[in-house]
């Protein structure tokens, strides 16, 4: 794997080629509810005027540990970026699948420049559509040394079909995909017919229609879901088969030959 130790300004070089690429990476799910074409060169307009936007925020440096390692790495605090968007680390407490923490002191959601430019795209178009409803975010950049905790701890168990091989890496080594739900104007997540990390056919949408069908999924479920995906899409990600939470902002390819992994 190659691996570009990168600081703050090559994340920011890189910044323009990778807009360019944005709207064709990463594509592991079919996204009919992607904005029509006809309105792609406008999104792609706003996504470089959000990057801009982002570079002039200014960035508090962490002093050590693991979050001055991210920022080494040209990631950014995302709440730093965009206060409106919900941060709660589902792997920094212990109410995970995991049952137990495994982020230590880290609390912040940490992505790529480029991403946190795109889920601010995506909570600008959510509050266009829904006022007060805001994006929450379980997980985002994840070092390998915790996916590799995650495999050793799954190993044996029907949830290890879920868990990356730390070996393969996953995008959320590099900081380049965010899982996460959406809370209403009271700060309640949505019903999306299972909790986050839910390991079963039903969290999965490409089953979806199925449910429908059998009457397991209701229309609100599902038209949480779509909401997500919506606004998700037209932040530039694209979400994968077997996770509604799960959202990826380029292809592996492009983050392991642009990005720096984290240790």
């Amino acid at each position: 794997m190659q691996r570009f130790l990168s600081s703050w300004p090559t994340a920011l070089f890189w910044s323009a080629s990778v807009l360019l690429l944005i709207l064709g990476n990463g594509c592991a799910e079919p996204a009919p509810d992607s904005p029509d074409p006809l309105t792609r060169q406008a999104i792609l307009e706003r996504k470089k005027a959000a990057l801009e936007r982002f570079r002039r925020i200014p960035v508090h440096g962490a002093d050590s540990g693991l979050a001055a390692e991210m920022q080494r790495l040209g990631l950014v605090n995302l709440q730093e970026m965009d206060p409106v968007i919900e941060v709660q680390l589902a792997y920094a407490t212990a109410e995970n699948f995991l049952d137990t923490p495994i982020y230590g002191a880290l609390d912040q959601a940490y992505l790529l420049l480029e991403a946190a430019a795109m889920l601010s795209m995506a909570q600008d178009e959510l509050s266009r559509r829904q006022p007060g409803y805001r994006l929450l975010v379980y997980d985002a950049a994840r070092p390998v040394h915790v996916q590799r905790a995650m495999w050793k701890q799954v190993q044996g168990t029907p949830q290890a079909r879920y868990v990356a091989n730390p070996d393969r890496g996953s995008l959320h080594n590099y900081g380049a995909a965010v899982d996460l739900s959406i809370v209403d104007a009271n700060g309640q997540p949505l019903d999306m017919g299972t909790p986050f990390d839910h390991f079963s056919d039903l969290a999965q949408p490409r089953y979806e229609e199925r449910f429908r069908r059998s009457g397991q999924l209701s229309k609100a479920q599902l038209a949480n879901r779509k909401l997500l995906r919506e606004v998700m899409h037209y932040g530039g990600f694209t979400g994968i088969p077997n996770e509604w939470w799960h959202f990826n902002a380029f292809s592996i390819r492009h983050v392991r030959e642009n990005y720096a992994v984290i240790e």
